[in-house]
């Protein structure tokens, strides 16, 4: 009786840590897999035991093992692939207000390091919506680990988000006094809704946003974030910006992009973008404040 109690519960613990093993940020690896070894160990020694007294124990015993890591697995890997986005507060606006317009470039992006599966749930979501074929989530927890090895390979750091940082410096350079820019991004940090807040409770009063390099409609994504982050509410003017098209600056299909970290390959930095970016950026900017 005690050795099968055992053995569910060692197989379940193996089976769930498994899953964290696989998708946790890498300065958590050793952890979990020191976690993994204690439950197989605890787990085989049952089965040896088992056997010693009647193969056909042992046997039993093994696929005890087997169906509750099984179980556990399922289970982890099923959980990790939900998720909602949190309802933001409203935010707190300050006395003073900043007569500078604040302009937001707005990318996709990628996150700066891994630091887990969350994003790349977010983002299997979305392709999947837009018709894409994406994996099953039980062999998801795999691509995650894929995706962490694809980092480590690019020294820890996706390069990605750097270019749209450099981007808003030099467009910034280029309007001059009155304008304030800075990047953010949809699926990474600094993320839209955090930016938006801090603009909010900064007492800007008129932000533009202008996606660079978004796939198809962007309009409905950005309203979606500025609704959830409650801005409006406070009295902030939002104005949304034609976006930059692939032709000025190109950093290449998401899709593809995912596709090579899910095979374990870093991915190249989008091209820096040059003057005649900014410039398109600057214009942009400028047409949609006067209107």
């Amino acid at each position: 009786m005690w050795n099968r109690v055992f053995l569910l519960a060692s197989g379940f613990a193996f089976g769930w840590v498994l899953v964290s093993y696989l998708t946790v940020p890498s300065a958590q690896v050793r952890d979990r897999l020191i976690q993994l070894v204690l439950s197989l160990s605890v787990g085989l020694v049952v089965i040896v035991l088992m056997a010693f007294s009647s193969p056909q124990s042992g046997t039993a015993g093994g696929l005890v093992f087997v169906f509750s890591a099984l179980i556990a697995y399922a289970g982890n890997a099923r959980q990790i692939g939900k998720g909602e986005e949190p309802a933001l507060a409203k935010p707190k606006r300050p006395l003073e207000q900043d007569p500078c317009v604040a302009v937001v470039l707005v990318a996709e992006g990628e996150p700066v390091e891994y630091d887990g599966p969350k994003p790349w749930v977010q983002r299997f979501r979305e392709l999947a919506t837009s018709g894409e074929r994406v994996p099953h989530w039980l062999v998801c927890p795999l691509c995650y680990a894929r995706i962490r090895a694809a980092y480590r390979k690019m020294g820890g750091r996706n390069p990605f988000n750097g270019a749209v940082a450099r981007l808003a410096k030099q467009l910034e350079g280029q309007l001059g006094v009155g304008y304030r820019c800075q990047d953010a991004h949809l699926a990474a940090l600094p993320s839209l809704d955090d930016v938006m807040m801090r603009l909010a409770e900064g007492g800007y009063t008129r932000v533009v946003l202008l996606p660079i390099g978004v796939e198809g409609d962007p309009q409905v994504a950005l309203r979606e974030v500025v609704v959830r982050s409650r801005v409006r509410e406070v009295g902030i003017q939002v104005i949304y910006a034609a976006p930059l098209g692939a032709v000025v600056w190109n950093p290449g299909s998401r899709a593809a992009r995912l596709r090579q970290l899910v095979q374990g390959q870093a991915v190249e930095p989008p091209p820096e973008p040059g003057p005649e970016a900014v410039e398109r950026l600057r214009e942009r900017v400028l047409g949609a404040t006067s209107s």
